[in-house]
C-alpha cells in the first residue's frame, strides 16, 4: 500500500509541476501575443496557437488531480443528508462514476487522437495528435486515481496513508 501510495502521489506531484509550467508557458506567449500586437502592431501567428495547446492539456491534466484529491464540484445536499453509514458507499459510488467517465474519456480520445494522427496545426505545424493526447491520458489517469480512492478511501493529505 505504501508503495502505490508513493507512486501516486509522485505522479500527482509531477501533474501539479506539468501544470504549472504549462500555465506559465500559456502566459508568457499570450503576454508577448499582446506586447507585440498593441506595442509594435506585430502579430504572430503561433503564440495563440501554443496557449490554446497549453489551456488544453492544462485542463484535461487538472481534472485527474480533481478526482485524486477530491475538489471536483459536486452536490453535498445529498451526502450531507445521508446516515453516516451510506457516506463512505456514497463516496465509492461518486469514484465509480469518475472511473467509468476516465474510461470513456480514455477509450474515445484514443480514437480520436488516432483519426488526427495525419493532422497539423495552422501555425506551428506539430502533429495534431500532441493536442489530443491529452485526452487519453487525462482518462488513464482519472481511472488511476478513482480505482486508488475507491480501494483505500480519499486522503485529506498526501502522507496520510503511509501512517496506515
Amino acid at each position: 500500500m505504501r508503495i502505490v501510495a508513493g507512486i501516486s502521489d509522485g505522479l500527482a506531484r509531477l501533474l501539479v509541476a506539468a501544470v504549472v509550467v504549462m500555465t506559465c508557458v500559456m502566459l508568457l506567449a499570450l503576454g508577448l501575443q499582446v506586447l507585440l500586437r498593441y506595442a509594435f502592431s506585430i502579430t504572430l501567428p503561433w503564440p495563440d496557437e501554443l496557449a490554446m495547446a497549453m489551456f488544453s492539456w492544462t485542463v484535461l491534466l487538472i481534472a485527474p488531480l480533481g478526482v485524486k484529491e477530491g475538489f471536483h464540484a459536486r452536490l453535498v445536499v445529498v451526502a450531507d443528508n445521508l446516515p453516516d453509514r451510506w457516506k463512505p458507499v456514497q463516496q465509492r459510488g461518486v469514484d465509480l462514476l469518475c472511473a467509468i467517465l476516465g474510461v470513456a474519456l480514455a477509450v474515445a480520445g484514443s480514437r480520436y487522437a488516432l483519426e488526427s494522427s495525419v493532422m497539423r496545426s495552422a501555425a506551428i505545424g506539430y502533429p495534431m495528435v500532441w493536442l489530443y493526447a491529452a485526452l487519453p491520458v487525462s482518462g488513464v489517469l482519472m481511472v488511476l486515481f478513482a480505482l486508488e480512492r475507491m480501494i483505500w478511501g480519499p486522503r485529506s493529505k498526501p502522507s496520510e496513508m503511509l501512517d496506515v
